[in-house]
């Protein structure tokens, strides 16, 4: 499961994925920086990671990886709506002997904004492997996501751009208990945020993203299913803005990202032992 964050927080949402999805990450064009209602706006991404893992599972971390990422979206007054994209490409293990998109999610949604830096985010993904890695998955998620910068404007001489946080229920429409809430995914996450080179033509920022994914699991009858630690992720993120990019090709970044992935018992299990994994790639993306 993943939120995919397309701002600061797309180093988690993106994160990924981001996240994801997730995670994976991307950059978002808002509403506003397009000149309010009306506005049309789209996104790029490339992730080239150390590993490819879905759903805290390792799935391969040999070969070349190549994770690309398109979103695009329409805004009228506080909501925009939106369609994207998603791929994990890779020509190892996990992808067979030649080149594959192991994983193909497909995601359409929309956002409201709710006033004092809050959105609601409610999206459908469909999370394909034409690889055959997987059974394909559809969820459906409502997010709640701040942007709470106005809140420390003086934070670190206002270097300090908020701790970003945001809750989310996902639920797989195939997998999900509805009566117990077996199944039911949840997910808590925070990004605090610096601007350590404010401005310029090389604007610098670092974020330190960490996720707690949760699981209901364990129901019975009719009894509830309880919560139960599913995976963490906590890592830094820096982002460079490449304003040496002539303006008319819109505004482009590039990012590097490190952490670690915690994943319970469970998981680990198919993880061939490993409770702990080291993540990191290198990510260059665009909006207009």
């Amino acid at each position: 499961m993943r939120i995919v964050s397309l701002g600061a927080l797309a180093s988690i949402l993106l994160a990924a994925a981001s996240a994801r999805a997730a995670d994976p990450t991307s950059v978002e064009a808002t509403a506003d920086e397009h000149g309010g209602g009306g506005a049309v706006d789209a996104s790029v991404t490339l992730g080239v990671p150390n590993l490819y893992y879905a759903g805290s599972v390792i799935h391969g971390a040999e070969g070349i990886l190549a994770q690309p990422g398109v979103e695009a979206g329409v805004s009228a007054g506080d909501v925009r709506v939106f369609v994207g994209f998603w791929g994990s490409i890779q020509n190892g293990p996990a992808g067979g002997a030649a080149t594959t998109l192991h994983e193909a999610d497909y995601t359409a949604g929309a956002t409201l904004e709710l006033g004092g830096g809050v959105s609601a985010v409610l999206k459908y993904v469909a999370c394909t492997s034409p690889a055959d890695a997987f059974e394909a998955r559809h969820e459906v998620t409502l997010a709640f996501e701040m942007d709470d910068e106005a809140l420390w404007q003086k934070g670190l001489g206002g270097r300090f751009k908020g701790f970003k946080p945001a809750i989310a229920a996902t639920v797989d429409v195939a997998a999900t208990d509805f009566g117990t809430g077996a199944g039911l995914g949840g997910e808590l996450a925070v990004a605090p945020t610096f601007a350590v080179v404010p401005a310029g033509t090389v604007p610098v920022s670092v974020s330190v993203p960490m996720i707690l994914d949760i699981t209901a699991l364990g129901a019975e009858g009719d009894t509830l299913a309880a919560p139960v630690f599913d995976s963490f992720r906590a890592g830094a993120r820096v982002e460079l803005g490449l304003g040496f990019v002539p303006e008319g090709a819109g505004e482009w970044t590039a990012s590097l990202n490190a952490g670690v992935l915690g994943v319970s018992g469970a998981v680990a299990e198919a993880n061939d032992g490993q409770h702990v994994v080291f993540l990191g790639s290198v990510e260059v993306g665009a909006s207009f």
